[in-house]
C-alpha cells in the first residue's frame, strides 16, 4: 500500500509540474494584434516561461471555426459567438467612431453631451461624402454595413482598405470618412489627427471577448 501511495504521489506530481509545460495556441483578428499582443505576451511568458506560444492572425469569420475543429485553445471574438459550446470571458464592448476630417465643415455640427467622450453627430449629414471602408469579411465593415442599411444610406466608396491606420490617415490629410473602434482611437498615432464623433442615432458596438471551446480540457496554464 505505501508503494502505490508513493506512485500516485508520484504521479500527481508528474502532473502538476507538466501543466507548466505544453503549448498555447491563441488566434486573434489581424488588425488587432498589433495592439493586444504586446500587452499580454511579455506577461503570460514570464508566467509560464516553458509554455509554447502559438499566435495565428486571422479575419473575424473563421475565428469561432477553429475553435470547434480544435485548431487553437483560445481565440479573441469581436463579434457574439454562434456555437453553443463557444464560451466567451472578459467581454467588453468596443464602441464605433466616426474619424472626420479636422478642417472639415461639418466638425461644428457636432454636439457635446454628458454621456459621450466625443462629440454626436448625425450620419445622414455625411451621405454624401466619400468613406473609406474595410474589406467586407472584416468586423468594422460588418458593423459600418449594418448602419448604413438602418439608416438608408447608400455610400459613396472611395476606397476599401484592410488597414484602419491607413484610412485614419487618410482622413487626417482630408480624404474622407472612416469608421474606427475605441481600441485604434486610443492606440494610433498618426501625422495629422481627424476629429472623431460618437454617432447622433446610437452608438455602435464591436463585441470584444476571449473565447475557448467548452469542450475541451483546461490545463493551468490557460488560466
Amino acid at each position: 500500500r505505501i508503494i502505490s501511495l508513493e506512485q500516485c504521489l508520484s504521479d500527481e506530481i508528474t502532473s502538476w509540474k507538466t501543466e507548466y509545460m505544453g503549448r498555447l495556441r491563441i488566434a486573434l483578428p489581424s488588425l488587432r494584434s498589433q495592439y493586444l499582443l504586446p500587452k499580454f505576451v511579455p506577461i503570460y511568458r514570464k508566467k509560464y516561461p516553458n509554455v509554447e506560444l502559438q499566435i495565428y492572425e486571422e479575419s473575424s469569420n473563421q475565428l469561432e471555426d477553429m475553435l470547434a475543429e480544435g485548431a487553437v485553445d483560445f481565440a479573441i471574438l469581436n463579434f457574439e459567438p454562434k456555437r453553443p459550446d463557444t464560451v466567451v470571458l472578459n467581454v467588453r464592448k468596443d464602441p464605433l467612431y466616426l474619424a472626420v476630417p479636422a478642417d472639415h465643415p461639418l466638425t461644428s455640427a457636432g454636439i457635446y453631451t454628458d454621456d459621450s467622450e466625443f462629440p454626436k453627430i448625425d450620419l445622414q449629414l455625411f451621405r454624401d461624402e466619400p468613406f473609406i471602408l474595410q474589406s467586407p469579411a472584416q468586423r468594422t465593415r460588418q458593423i459600418a454595413n449594418q448602419i448604413f442599411q438602418r439608416e438608408g444610406i447608400t455610400p459613396k466608396i472611395l476606397f476599401v482598405l484592410k488597414s484602419i491606420e491607413a484610412s485614419v490617415n487618410l482622413v487626417g490629410q482630408g480624404c474622407g470618412v472612416c469608421f474606427l473602434a475605441e481600441t485604434y482611437v486610443r492606440n494610433l498615432h498618426v501625422p495629422i489627427s481627424p476629429k472623431y464623433f460618437s454617432l447622433l442615432q446610437e452608438t455602435p458596438m464591436i463585441y470584444l471577448g476571449i473565447a475557448y471551446n467548452k469542450n475541451i480540457y483546461m490545463p493551468q496554464h490557460f488560466t
